[in-house]
């Protein structure tokens, strides 16, 4: 009977335990795919610093917009700041 205990919280445990490793890892990705919107703002922003075309330049400006009011949906805390600036950014 003590042994079938042991084994009932030793499976209740590793149950536990691989429920938050899944979570976590989830949570992580998550995290990478609301990070791509913020990032791929930031890196339209780089980009059109470089170009001389004002109709490439404003198709590029409108891009990044997109992306920062993406990432302002999803983003929290830092970032979420961050991706209005970016957003200030390409207004101004």
């Amino acid at each position: 009977m003590i042994s079938l205990i042991s084994t009932i919280f030793a499976t209740k445990n590793l149950a536990i335990s691989t429920y938050f490793k899944i979570v976590e890892s989830v949570d992580g990705k998550i995290d990478k795919l609301v990070k791509k919107e913020f990032e791929s703002g930031l890196a339209l922003l780089e980009q059109a610093k470089q170009i001389s075309s004002s109709y490439t330049y404003r198709q590029v400006l409108l891009t990044a917009v997109d992306r920062f009011n993406q990432a302002i949906i999803l983003e929290k805390r830092e970032r979420l700041l961050l991706a209005y600036l970016g957003l200030m950014t390409c207004y101004f």
